[in-house]
């Protein structure tokens, strides 16, 4: 990671606008800004090569939320939110997920370990995705309280066991 200039970086970027839908290159950029927050943190690189690299403008998209929206919420749910609504707020913003894709997430998708845990997730292009810390405190905590969650049941039931809607979890984060 340490040979990756940003030089690279543009010319990297300038080829995947040309061949690639917007949403696609920005997907990359973000994982590919995940991998270096990693790095810097691990202390593989001493500065991140993406910091000011630019997604690409979406036609008709919104801005997506700064990293203090993002923040305020999570501290929200921290002080007041359920164990519930704290779990999947967490794993929401520290994976990327979809809403659809977290509405749709199983007990067995999740896999926690002493020291890590990954998901699994479901739909085209299915994934794995490791855990971040915060991500698995939360996610015991809300197992711990629920208690024994079938595998093939849902990961966040409403009241009645059913799966939560996309709606259900845009109306807990607001």
């Amino acid at each position: 990671p340490a040979s990756i200039t940003r030089g690279e970086l543009l010319d990297w970027r300038e080829a995947l606008e040309k061949n690639s839908p917007p949403a696609t290159l920005n997907r990359r950029l973000c994982a590919l800004r995940t991998f270096f927050a990693w790095a810097v943190r691990r202390g593989l690189v001493s500065l991140d090569p993406t910091s000011r690299l630019r997604g690409a403008r979406l036609a008709g998209a919104s801005t997506p939320p700064g990293p203090g929206a993002v923040e305020a919420v999570l501290r929200q749910a921290r002080s007041d939110g359920t164990l519930r609504d704290r779990a999947l707020l967490e794993l929401l913003a520290d994976c990327g997920l979809r809403v659809a894709e977290l509405a749709g997430m199983m007990r067995g998708d999740l896999s926690l370990t002493e020291g890590g845990g990954r998901l699994k997730v479901r739909g085209k292009p299915g994934r794995e995705i490791t855990l971040g810390a915060r991500a698995r405190l939360a996610l015991r905590e809300y197992l711990e309280a629920a208690g024994d969650l079938p595998a093939e049941g849902p990961l966040f039931p409403t009241l009645r066991g059913n799966a939560m809607n996309a709606y259900a979890i845009w109306y807990t984060a607001k």
